[in-house]
């Protein structure tokens, strides 16, 4: 079982990575209003890792710089990039129903105190996948109100413990 601080810092990495290859896809796109989607579900990514990465201050965790190489190599090797929008989507519904399985199971890992956090970070996946089944099975009808609950919103413990950083 992996120390909580670092399955945070695993997360924060993962959460980078995301953002990158999204990102990439968004300057990929050639239709505005998919760019547009892709840049969304970019800066869900950057701020659930922003949350990640105050609350791993907060515990006095430094998170190292994101290694540009890897970045580099994984928006290389997006396996996303030469698909159509709805085989996108239909690729990233099980990695997303995976991943939320993964951060539910999680949650029983984490001490109190950053259980708030992991929830939000369940909650971040779940609002990708109810993107994608709205973009998949609603014609993309208010496909992005789930990813902007979470954009306008903060887990307490991050928070918190920023705060009290800045203090």
């Amino acid at each position: 079982m992996p120390d909580p601080l670092t399955e945070l810092l695993e997360w924060h990495r993962d959460e980078v990575s995301a953002a990158a290859m999204f990102d990439d896809l968004a300057q990929a796109a050639s239709d505005a209003d998919i760019a547009h989607k892709w840049r969304m579900l970019a800066r869900l990514e950057h701020h659930v890792a922003g949350q990640l990465q105050a609350a791993l201050a907060a515990r006095g965790v430094a998170v190292p710089a994101p290694d540009v190489d890897e970045l580099r190599r994984t928006a290389e090797g997006n396996p996303y990039l030469n698909l159509s929008w709805q085989q996108a989507m239909a690729e990233l519904r099980p990695a997303l129903i995976g991943y939320v399985r993964d951060f539910e199971s999680a949650e029983a890992r984490m001490p109190a105190d950053l259980l708030p956090l992991a929830r939000f970070v369940t909650a971040h996946e779940q609002a990708l996948l109810d993107f994608v089944v709205r973009e998949l099975d609603h014609d993309g009808i208010d496909s992005l109100d789930p990813v902007c609950s979470v954009l306008d919103s903060a887990p307490q413990s991050a928070t918190a413990g920023a705060a009290q950083s800045a203090t």
